[in-house]
């Protein structure tokens, strides 16, 4: 029952990570103009690569509006400056030089979290338990807890490459 418990528990917690991660809305023109424009206030505006339009809002929420040709852009643009002309425009244009640019690596990162997450909570696991059962003295069982607890992943790893050396060690009497 407690193994059931804290799986769905590490599943529910990866889910709401990942769900609650992007902080980008995307919008589509019509609906960027009659629903989004009216309700907030325009920070600054990205272009992107002449055929997508970047809003950012003054509380840092960001709207992304597709747009088919630079026209359309240059369009939405304008409509926005009309209401107010001192919102600041950023003009770029990302050029895709490598397989593996910044989106793609973020995305890998975002698709791994949860398994690597996973994987800690079980070699964490793994490791109390075998530390607990160990025939060191407290003193190497505390150090070896501490690593294990504050270095994630890593502590567990160093743990268990090093736990024969450990135990190998004869157990000092407490004077």
């Amino acid at each position: 029952m407690l193994k059931k418990f804290i799986s769905l528990s590490v599943l529910l917690f990866c889910y709401v990570f990942i769900s609650c991660n992007s902080r980008t809305q995307k919008a589509s023109e019509n609906e960027f103009i009659n629903e989004i424009l009216p309700q907030i206030n325009i920070g600054s505006l990205e272009i992107e690569n002449k055929k997508s339009l970047k809003v950012i809002t003054e509380k840092d929420k960001t709207y992304l509006v597709e747009l088919t040709s630079t026209k359309e852009v240059n369009d939405l643009v304008e409509k926005i400056l009309e209401e107010n002309p001192s919102i600041p425009i950023s003009r770029f244009s990302k050029t895709n030089n490598s397989y593996f640019n910044h989106a793609t690596f973020y995305m890998l990162i975002q698709f791994l979290m949860p398994f690597l997450i996973i994987i800690h909570l079980i070699l964490l696991w793994v490791c109390l338990k075998m530390i607990l059962k160990s025939p060191v003295n407290e003193s190497d069982k505390l150090t070896n807890t501490i690593i294990v607890i504050f270095v994630p992943l890593l502590g567990s790893i160093i743990y268990l490459t090093t736990k024969k050396e450990l135990n190998k060690r004869p157990k000092q009497s407490e004077s």
